[in-house]
């Protein structure tokens, strides 16, 4: 709903009240990320790391931090640590695609090893981010369209996620976000 510092405000609420708890001490990163506090998220995601470090998910996490900070290298590492732990097979491929093409090489690839079959969920919202990164944005909305009709929980975050930025001026964007039911922003009025 766009209250940045309200969800934070809940977020350490939550954390401080079962401080040793995944999902509240996942979810303060989230929200501090969310809130563009990047330097602060990428704090609280590093310490549920401590607790946590065979989760994969807070690797991708902290790329996604690294990603709106400019620093690639880092974001790639990240991810690459995310596919360890995940024992994905692509993990080689999408270092070789690294090497070649940089992080935009790796992103490209990571879209081809993620679009064949029937992507669904969790996967269609990570699509759609690393469309947004390329600046594609028929693509990226092609997948957050998608997103919505499958009622996904990642649609809940289309108006605060960063990397979804570069798209929030496109027609599409702000007509899912009608149909999505949520209040228009002063600057979406128009």
């Amino acid at each position: 709903m766009e209250r940045p510092d309200e969800a934070v405000n809940q977020s350490e609420r939550a954390r401080d009240l079962d401080p040793f708890d995944f999902y509240a001490n996942r979810d303060l990163g989230q929200a501090l990320y969310h809130a563009r506090r990047y330097d602060d998220a990428l704090r609280q995601i590093q310490r549920t790391v401590e607790m946590f470090p065979d989760n994969g998910l807070l690797y991708d996490q902290i790329a996604d931090v690294y990603e709106q900070k400019e620093m690639f290298a880092e974001a790639f590492a990240s991810h690459q640590q995310a596919l360890s732990l995940y024992q994905d097979p692509s993990v080689t491929a999408l270092g070789e695609a690294y090497k070649r093409g940089g992080y935009r090489g790796y992103l490209l690839k990571q879209i081809q090893v993620l679009e064949p079959g029937h992507p669904r969920g969790l996967t269609l919202a990570r699509l759609a981010h690393m469309y947004a990164m390329l600046d594609d944005e028929p693509h990226a909305m092609s997948y957050l369209e998608r997103t919505y009709e499958e009622h996904s929980p990642a649609t809940l975050f289309v108006r605060t996620a960063p990397e979804l930025d570069s798209i929030r001026s496109s027609p599409r964007y702000r007509e899912l976000v009608r149909r999505i039911g949520f209040p228009q922003s002063p600057g979406e009025k128009n």
